[in-house]
């Protein structure tokens, strides 16, 4: 013998209740004016503090030029060192000994007088014998 087995029966679903998440109030348009002008006041402030420093640099890099135009004048002056043309009278100490150098240097002969210049480095004080310069 054939069974059979009752249908289905439909179920009813049990009311779903849901509680809401809490919201702000929505902004008002006059609130989104004054934030809109807020934004608006502090990008032209900062375009004027931009407008400011722009100004500045080009005062800075218009300085920091001529200070080098000065420089680069002055650094291309001679810097030779300036020689009196004559020699020293009186005595002076070299390693310990005290003595009229440059006649020392004149007293070995014309031969000498080189060697000697160069081993007591005589140029500056004794130009003329030293033959550096001619009075």
């Amino acid at each position: 013998p054939v069974v059979s087995t009752p249908a289905p029966v439909a179920s009813t679903t049990a009311p779903v209740t849901s509680t809401l998440a809490p919201v702000p109030s929505p902004t008002t348009s006059c609130e989104i004016k004054g934030q809109i002008e807020n934004v608006e006041n502090r990008v032209s402030n900062m375009e004027s503090i931009v407008q400011n420093l722009e100004s500045r640099t080009e005062s800075i890099e218009s300085t920091l030029a001529a200070i080098l135009s000065i420089l680069q004048t002055s650094t291309q002056a001679t810097t030779s060192p300036v020689v009196s043309c004559a020699d020293r009278r009186d005595q002076w100490e070299i390693k310990g000994k005290l003595r009229d150098w440059c006649s020392w240097a004149k007293k070995a002969g014309n031969e000498y007088v080189a060697s000697r210049c160069a081993s007591k480095n005589l140029d500056d004080d004794c130009p003329v014998t030293c033959g550096i310069c001619t009075p």
